[in-house]
């Protein structure tokens, strides 16, 4: 079982916690990074750990952000396609997409996402 994973935000960067004695799964906040392959890639690792690691049967990941810039969609992007390729075929991954309801671009981006992974998204406006 790999170790939690907890990334404290900034005004740029997004709270991260991956956590999975505590079922949490989250990404959430603002996320205006330069580099964002390299800012997700502590990510992508830990999320291939937890595939590789026996997973819940159902694992539900929350994504709560409230901005993204292009190289966070791009990071992004491969984030949902390596669970989607990698999650063991007995394992049911959810992604809740979370967006302001007035915040129609942010629910495309999500829409975007959901292209590229063969994964449910579930789409939440608040």
């Amino acid at each position: 079982m790999p170790s939690p994973l907890i990334i404290e935000g900034t005004q740029k960067t997004p709270d991260i916690i991956l956590d999975q004695d505590n079922k949490t799964f989250s990404i959430s906040g603002m996320s205006i990074v330069d580099n964002g392959a390299q800012y997700y890639a502590p990510v992508v690792d830990w999320i291939l750990e937890y595939l590789d690691d026996s997973p819940y049967p159902e694992t539900t990941f929350d994504f709560k952000l409230k901005y993204i810039n292009t190289t966070t969609f791009k990071a992004l992007s491969h984030v949902v396609f390596e669970i989607s390729e990698k999650k063991p075929d007995d394992c049911q991954f959810t992604v809740n997409w979370h967006y302001e309801k007035e915040d129609d671009d942010l629910k495309e981006t999500g829409m975007e996402l959901a292209e590229v992974a063969d994964l449910p998204f579930e789409f939440i406006a608040y």
